[in-house]
């Protein structure tokens, strides 16, 4: 649906130097143009569009979990991760050699959503070959084989772990199936173990996604799976160690490190009835589109003047249904978010603006006032000369592969220039 709104007042008043704007203090001799909107008929056009995949390969964070957004909809994300050998085998490991237990630790930088509940969680064996090399998006499908673990786990984002005799920052330890890890590793064919990259042709690696048949989680999990720490053990033991006092079993690792594929694939609503409200969703979900409907009336405005400054403001949702849909204690708003120009050919542009660097550009949430606001300086002046074609702006997230937060935003919009007579 399309959100029309009106900017109904033109205020041009003398401005004063103030520090807090965007960019650029406004020059004590300047004229300030601020246009409001409040009523439901306008110069712009405000819309929720469905976003296209985002890339998710190699990223910084990999998240995995589920919850049921109130607005939005059932939201998943899984990981699909290659494992390394730590040391080349060359013999085997040893006579009758059995795990005693294999454990997939993974390594927390963040979460959002509910972290009081459990989190229910299925892992397989990866079934397809994935590459480092290779470009992978949040749409994409793996195929999977055996399952390794189906459970419920503790969530505990903020505290370190005590296993092993040691104090590990905080992961999540879920323990893995013993007789996969037997016959896949220890005692596999040593020809498999004779380098990483048969290793890999051996073991694809694992996929790890929400369960499927308990029910929707409440949070989705943030991991870093390039820490020392993001591994799996596997202890096991073989004829030899009853020779070694004190020695209940060896370990053997298995890492996750920058040359290991690593990919997040999401799962989200597809056809929700965009009418009812204006969002913005990471995870390839959600965006705006801004239209200028009426450039003429503001290049008119603008005659014999020159734009000194031109700053867009985006207003959060703070009506009640809003608040009460968002549940922000719960899922916050994002810290930033970002404009791109739209092409002739429907590809989208950085701004100019943008290059300026976000102390320039902006796009960072205002928790006091509950706004985004851009400096648009040069991109209205480009517009204004008919260097672009008034094709609108897209409001889309930052970091959309690596972050599960979204934002609800008000029909209203201000502009505001700043501008010298010339």
């Amino acid at each position: 649906m399309k959100i029309y709104f009106f900017y109904f007042f033109f205020l041009f008043i003398i401005c004063c130097d103030r520090s807090d704007d965007i960019g650029l203090n406004i020059q004590p001799n300047s004229d300030r143009i601020v246009l409001s909107s409040y009523s439901d008929t306008s110069m712009f056009d405000l819309s929720c569009l469905k976003e296209d995949s985002v890339r998710t390969d190699e990223v910084t964070t990999n998240m995995l979990g589920s919850y049921l957004d109130p607005l939005f909809g059932s939201v998943k994300s899984n990981i699909a991760l290659q494992y390394r050998l730590t040391s080349i085998i060359t013999g085997s490991f040893g006579d009758n050699v059995i795990a005693d237990s294999v454990v997939l630790l993974l390594p927390y930088v963040g979460y959002y959503g509910d972290t009081s509940q459990n989190i229910n969680i299925e892992v397989f064996n990866l079934g397809e070959d994935i590459f480092i090399d290779s470009l992978y998006y949040s749409n994409t499908n793996f195929v999977s084989s055996d399952i390794l673990y189906s459970g419920s786990e503790n969530v505990r984002p903020n505290k370190t772990v005590y296993a092993t005799g040691d104090t590990l920052p905080p992961h999540l330890r879920i323990k893995l199936d013993n007789v996969f890890f037997e016959q896949n590793l220890l005692n596999t064919d040593v020809a498999n173990l004779s380098s990483n990259d048969n290793f890999i042709q051996h073991f694809k690696g694992l996929l790890i996604k929400p369960s499927s048949t308990v029910g929707i989680n409440s949070a989705i999990l943030y991991f870093n799976l390039l820490s020392e720490f993001s591994k799996i053990e596997v202890y096991y033991k073989n004829d030899s160690i009853n020779n070694i006092p004190n020695i209940e079993n060896i370990k053997y690792e298995l890492v996750s490190n920058l040359s290991s594929a690593r990919i997040n694939t999401f799962e989200l609503e597809s056809n929700l009835d965009t009418v009812s409200f204006l969002g913005v969703q990471s995870m390839g979900g959600y965006k705006l589109k801004l239209e200028f409907q009426d450039i003429e009336m503001i290049d008119s405005l603008l005659q014999g003047k020159s734009i000194n400054q031109a700053i867009l403001t985006l207003h959060k949702d703070e009506s009640i249904s809003a608040l009460n849909i968002g549940q922000e204690s719960l899922y916050p708003p994002h810290t930033q978010i970002s404009l791109v120009r739209i092409g002739e050919n429907d590809n989208i542009y950085f701004l100019d603006d943008y290059f300026r660097g976000t102390n320039y550009f902006g796009g960072t949430y205002n928790e006091v006032d509950k706004t985004y606001s851009f400096n648009i300086s040069i991109y209205l002046q480009d517009l204004l000369s008919g260097k672009y074609v008034n094709k609108g702006l897209h409001v889309l997230p930052i970091g959309s592969s690596v972050n599960s937060s979204r934002t609800l935003f008000s029909p209203k919009v201000d502009l505001q220039i700043v501008y010298t007579e010339i």
